[in-house]
């Protein structure tokens, strides 16, 4: 009651929503009825969050397994086609190992049909887009437990099926660098800033580099780091 009537006073883009926020109150309550436990009820609020359509938005506690959540088998997942592929292996151990290429399809993971996977991953998953939608439900078809084993079923470029087990890494907080440019360059009058990776100490001196140019370029292809106040 207290997750819908925060919303229902406060959310400002409850008219972008593509469902009611009433039905959603009136379905979570139907499906409390039956919860058994707390992962269950966890489920249930889960389920009524993701009616928010924001990405912003989402739902955890250790019931959940969030807890567990400090572990990934290392790849970089693309959809494609409703095929979901790998684009890129980021454990240093898999990195040239061969136990992975790029261009494999993934058909199933701990014996369950990829797809089916994520469209059960999706269903939990608040988001703005469609695509963000998928992005974070393949995110979280990356993750394991520390202490478990990840085993794939791929099939090659060549089409060839073979299975292949993973022991998950500890997940990075850092991510790759989309590029090596400068934070704050300019350029023929041209400003680029990346706020990606601008720094709020780092706003004033952005100001002072920008100054006097006809255009500027704030890229946002990433997440700021608290630098909209400064």
């Amino acid at each position: 009651i207290k997750l819908w009537a925060t919303m229902d006073k406060y959310f400002p883009a409850r008219r972008l929503m593509d469902g009611s926020w009433e039905d959603a109150l009136q379905a979570c309550l139907r499906r409390m009825e039956d919860v058994l436990d707390a992962r269950e009820y966890g489920q249930a609020l889960e389920a009524m969050a993701v009616h928010l359509d924001d990405s912003h938005v989402g739902t955890g506690s250790r019931a959940l397994g969030w807890n567990e959540r400090t572990h990934g088998i290392g790849v970089q997942l693309a959809r494609i086609g409703g095929r979901i592929y790998v684009a890129g292996v980021t454990d240093p151990a898999l990195e040239g190992s061969g136990v992975l290429r790029v261009g494999d399809e993934i058909l199933s993971i701990d014996g369950e049909d990829v797809a089916a996977r994520l469209a059960r991953l999706a269903g939990t998953v608040a988001a703005s887009t469609t695509a963000g939608r998928w992005r974070t439900a393949m995110f979280e078809m990356t993750l394991a437990p520390a202490d478990a084993t990840v085993r794939l079923v791929l099939a090659g470029v060549d089409g060839k099926e073979r299975s292949v087990t993973l022991q998950p890494g500890p997940l990075e907080n850092t991510l790759p660098l989309r590029h090596a440019l400068p934070v704050v360059s300019v350029e023929d009058g041209v400003a680029y800033v990346d706020l990606d990776r601008l720094q709020p100490g780092e706003v004033d001196a952005m100001f002072a580099t920008i100054e006097g140019s006809r255009a500027l370029i704030l890229d946002m292809r990433g997440y700021p780091h608290g630098t909209g106040r400064a």
